[in-house]
């Protein structure tokens, strides 16, 4: 085996395994850029979580303790792009599809009506309402991007198309 090819076959070992690696981890990494410019980032856990609430970002990165940013001092915020799937199970809610084209489709499995909020990922709201047992949102007229999406106790990221 020649050396080049023996380099490159090393090299493809290396990055499969640094992705491999990764996805082990099952952290998300949320960056936050500041209005000064300054950056901080956090490792996010599976059982942690991004919301926000009362003009404020809160990141759990799993441990139950919160950090909390006024969303007046975010300029903005950064997660990674390679999440997705087709369907996301929430403990109340199912919604679907992710990444979503026009149309979101939000089915609550408990019944009852759910106060819900599409953010921007710089924290401005977008869409308020109720959610009802089965509810859509007609999505067609938002740019493609990330957004954020609360309801009941949860936070989502919805990827639009």
């Amino acid at each position: 085996m020649r050396p080049l090819k023996k380099y490159g076959i090393c090299c493809m070992l290396v990055i499969l395994l640094i992705t491999f690696a990764n996805r082990i981890s099952a952290q998300t990494s949320v960056n936050l850029t500041f209005n000064d410019n300054s950056t901080q980032e956090f490792m996010v856990d599976p059982s942690g979580k991004l919301y926000f609430e009362n003009n404020h970002l809160y990141i759990d990165e799993g441990t139950g303790l919160p950090y909390s940013f006024a969303v007046g001092n975010i300029r903005k915020i950064t997660l990674p792009h390679d999440v997705s799937v087709d369907n996301i199970v929430t403990e109340e809610f199912e919604i679907f599809p992710n990444p979503v084209q026009n149309t979101l489709h939000i089915h609550s499995g408990n019944g009852g009506q759910h106060p819900y909020q599409l953010y921007t990922l710089d924290g401005r709201l977008l869409l308020k309402g109720v959610c009802q047992e089965d509810e859509t949102l007609n999505l067609q007229h938002l740019p493609s991007g990330l957004y954020l999406l609360k309801i009941g106790s949860s936070t989502i990221k919805i990827s639009k198309l």
